[in-house]
């Protein structure tokens, strides 16, 4: 006691008498909980019990002790500001608080909740992807399989429908469900049949024999689908030496198989036959055929040029001088993103590595033949130069014989570049250098390829 005097007198004073409680035996003055039953109280939870009488002095010297008060603070409670306040507990409970200010001591809850959950629903009843509760756990996860929207088209034979959640949909109908469509006294989904069937279908053909879209009957069964291409309506050019073949299939009439104007006798060599016409040139009436690539109006000869030198298709120009098909677009290049330096214009190899991948499938300069990668390429030197005519000049081309032109007007090509034009030849002397042709005047050159010139795509 003398030691507890020590340390109190050392203290803030709080409220409390510190003298020896005195009074009879159960009095209030004299009832005061012990220190060992504030230790259970904090320790167990136990009620603890107030011992009664006067307090007596000591006779000897103190023998076993009680819990000290070190150990009594550990058990007493921390203050934690991130403990439960009053509206973390339901409404009416009690609890300590530990948080400090404001929510240190004997609480009451004030969190309101909602009613019990209650229902038999189980997990396949409910849509997955969604939560539920029920009478016997709460947050439960639906497993019912989700199947979307739906439809739904009678026939013969029964259809399962797939067990889970439907979005709805439609069961189709046929506007041709009706009595007379249907066998007299057949009975189809409620509607029974007038028809009376008149004789009954003859026939062997077969579903090659009958043209796609249409359907036909023969001697085995009856709303046979057929299966014969239609071809029509079609335009066929014949190639020149090769078998041309003709597709398996319908032709109605309107096709046609292209001529060529050029087939006459003149044109064809003295004793050789195309195509059922024999050929009556001779070395004497006719000098050797050097193609015409261009002269001016010096009187230079030469075989004359087709009338129409050029035909303009889906996106290209054919030359019906040398067979050669061009792209139209003589600047095609300018579409492509990350062209440096200047829009349009290819180093060599750039330039062969893009044509390599040209198709005519209507999504670059209107080419829209058909045509597939790999086909079209760079052309070579003479064949660039085949284009050139040397009595016109920016650009030196032409596009009908004997109309004087000295701008782009009339040509069959778009957007050409009075520039350099790389050709696929490479430079004999040194292989870094490929040929070019000017489409300004039409003169030839090389150069390095890595510079970058416009390119002009043939096949």
């Amino acid at each position: 006691m003398a030691a507890v005097f020590a340390v109190m007198a050392m203290t803030p004073a709080f409220a409390g008498d510190p003298n020896t409680p005195t009074g009879a035996p159960g009095a209030a003055a004299s009832a005061m909980f012990t220190l060992e039953s504030i230790y259970q109280r904090l320790a167990t939870g136990a009620a603890g019990a107030k011992r009664v009488g006067p307090f007596d002095e000591p006779t000897s010297g103190p023998g076993a002790m009680g819990h000290t008060l070190d150990e009594v603070m550990g058990l007493a409670p921390a203050v934690d500001a991130a403990g439960a306040t009053a509206g973390d507990v339901m409404t009416g409970k009690k609890f300590w608080g530990l948080v400090v200010p404001g929510g240190w001591g004997l609480q009451t809850g004030t969190l309101a909740c909602s009613a019990t959950a209650t229902g038999t629903a189980v997990s396949t009843d409910v849509l997955t992807g969604k939560t539920f509760s029920n009478s016997s756990a709460n947050g439960i996860t639906g497993t019912m399989a989700n199947n979307g929207a739906f439809t739904l088209l009678c026939g013969a034979t029964n259809q399962t429908v797939t067990a889970g959640y439907s979005g709805g949909g439609t069961l189709a109908g046929d506007a041709d469900l009706v009595a007379g469509n249907i066998k007299s006294g057949v009975d189809i989904f409620g509607v029974t049949g007038t028809y009376s069937c008149g004789a009954a279908a003859t026939g062997d053909a077969l579903a090659a024999d009958v043209l796609t879209g249409k359907t036909f009957s023969n001697g085995t069964s009856s709303g046979i689908a057929g299966a014969m291409a239609n071809n029509s309506p079609g335009t066929a050019t014949i190639p020149g030496t090769l078998p041309y073949t003709i597709p398996a299939g319908y032709h109605d009439g309107t096709g046609t198989v292209a001529a060529d104007a050029n087939l006459v006798a003149a044109n064809i060599v003295s004793g050789k036959t195309i195509f059922g016409v024999a050929g009556s040139a001779s070395a004497a009436t006719n000098p050797a055929a050097v193609p015409k690539t261009g002269d001016s109006t010096d009187g230079a000869t030469g075989v004359n040029f087709p009338n129409p030198r050029f035909t303009v298709n889906a996106g290209t120009v054919k030359d019906n001088l040398t067979g050669l098909i061009w792209l139209k677009n003589a600047k095609c290049t300018d579409t492509i993103s990350g062209i440096t330096p200047a829009a349009g214009l290819l180093t060599w190899q750039n330039a062969k590595d893009w044509i390599a991948g040209l198709k005519g499938d209507n999504t670059l300069c209107g080419l829209n033949d058909g045509s597939t990668a790999g086909q079209w390429r760079l052309p070579t030197l003479r064949e660039l130069q085949s284009l050139i005519h040397y009595g016109y000049f920016s650009p030196a081309l032409s596009d009908t014989v004997g109309t004087a032109k000295w701008t782009t007007n009339g040509d069959p090509f778009d957007n050409v570049q009075s520039d350099y034009y790389w050709s696929a030849t490479t430079y004999a002397v040194d292989p870094a250098p490929a040929w070019f042709v000017s489409l300004y005047v039409g003169f030839v050159g090389s150069d390095v390829k890595t510079l970058t010139f416009y390119v002009l795509p043939v096949r």
